[in-house]
């Protein structure tokens, strides 16, 4: 029984190290069966510093704020609607989402750390948007936020 045990623990961990590789090189996320074409023109390519897409929706910080495009049907561009965008959109909550420090979207939902230009890298406030069906946005609900919210 303790070999059986040993062998897997031993194999959770390979399991773990995998997922965590895989996420690291981007094969972890589930393809869809008939991916869409895409292509983004940027005035300034210099100015994104993060890109980071999710189940036919992508994210961009750029200037420090955060810009959205593609599927939106639970909101996870952040712009206040459900209407599909194929051109990046600033997310209109700049009040929330100014000096972005970090950005990740996940299927169907991002979230951004926001913070003054004084905060220590790090320090800030944890905003999110999009699908909250299992309670990913870390609101202690089910409700899919359309805007971001702390």
């Amino acid at each position: 029984m303790l070999l059986s045990a040993r062998f897997l623990s031993a194999r959770r961990a390979l399991a773990l190290s995998f997922f965590l590789l895989a996420s690291v090189i981007g094969v972890a996320a589930p393809m869809a069966t008939n991916p869409a074409g895409a292509s983004l023109s940027l005035d300034n390519p210099s100015q994104p510093r993060k890109i980071s897409g999710g189940d036919g929706f992508m994210c961009m910080e750029v200037a420090s704020a955060v810009e959205c495009s593609g599927l939106n049907d639970q909101g996870q561009l952040g712009d206040g609607t459900t209407t599909n965008r194929n051109f990046l959109k600033k997310i209109n909550s700049a009040a929330k989402i100014m000096n972005v420090q970090a950005l990740a979207v996940g299927k169907a939902h991002g979230c951004a750390v926001a913070g003054t230009n004084s905060d220590a890298p790090g320090v800030g406030s944890l905003y999110c948007w999009g699908d909250n069906q299992y309670g990913q946005l870390g609101d202690g609900t089910n409700n899919d936020a359309l805007s971001p919210a702390l």
